[in-house]
């Protein structure tokens, strides 16, 4: 692929120019978070108009593997932190019983 650009950010400030993502791609990163609103405000801010997030993160769940319960997020609580950073068609999918995924794209 050619059109694919890995960077490497700090956590609230991705040093990109706003709106010149076409797609973000967080897994499993949502959680480690300080603050999940300011994170997910910054996806958007560096995503263009109708651009779209993928966010793999653990199920907020009992398990042998992944970070502890404390640190895990709910998928509904990310849809909400999505919603309240002016992200729209949001689907949320089990991959499997411990990984989740939610999409979504940012309005115009």
């Amino acid at each position: 692929m050619t059109n694919v650009e890995l960077v490497q950010v700090r956590e609230n400030d991705f040093m990109l120019v706003d709106q010149t993502v076409d797609y973000a791609f967080a897994c499993p990163v949502a959680h480690e978070a300080e603050n999940h609103l300011a994170f997910f405000r910054e996806v958007a801010r560096i995503l263009k108009p109708t651009g779209r997030i993928a966010i793999i993160e653990w199920a907020k769940q009992h398990s042998m593997m992944g970070p502890p319960l404390e640190h895990r997020l709910d998928s509904g609580d990310v849809a909400a932190l999505l919603r309240q950073c002016a992200f729209s068609n949001i689907q949320q999918m089990a991959v499997n019983t411990e990984i989740y995924a939610v999409i979504a794209e940012r309005e115009k």
